[in-house]
């Protein structure tokens, strides 16, 4: 909504130790050095992601679109693995 964007991919890969989701749009932008662009929901999201063992990584420029890397260990499968 406010990236101004007329498409969005969003790509899911889960793997036998991790899910990936990527989430790219065709939208305005922003500076990511800025610091005022983002809004408390993108600020957030990598700090909730380290807190259960994810990460995040993202990249965008005025005028290029955003695109979010979101990587989420699997610890439930390795449990299962050993029992």
């Amino acid at each position: 909504q406010h990236a101004h964007a007329s498409e969005v991919e969003f790509r899911l890969t889960a793997g036998e130790e991790s899910i990936e989701v990527v989430i790219a749009d065709n939208g305005c932008g922003y500076d990511l050095d800025a610091g005022t662009a983002g809004g408390h929901g993108l600020r957030n999201l990598s700090n909730r992601l380290e807190n259960i063992g994810g990460r995040c990584r993202m990249e965008s420029r005025p005028g290029f679109g955003t695109t979010v890397w979101i990587d989420l260990p699997l610890p439930v499968l390795k449990e299962r693995k050993r029992g």
